[in-house]
């Protein structure tokens, strides 16, 4: 048996490069990656806004991540 640990710290930040270098080489192949992923984050926020409106109308509670 092996374990394997990773501080969180590190993964975190490891990632973050690995996505800014994908998104760097992306858009230099001209796929627009990084515009793409933008429009992903707004569609994804207004959704969960309604969402989240539907659940208050339900009288569900809801839970905001900082």
């Amino acid at each position: 048996m092996s374990l394997e640990f990773d501080l969180l710290d590190i993964k975190l930040k490891v990632d973050a490069e690995n996505e800014a270098r994908e998104l760097k080489q992306g858009d230099a192949k001209g796929w627009n990656s990084t515009a793409k992923l933008e429009a992903s984050k707004k569609e994804r926020a207004a959704l969960n806004k309604l969402l989240e409106a539907n659940a208050v109308k339900r009288g569900d509670s809801v839970v905001k991540k900082p």
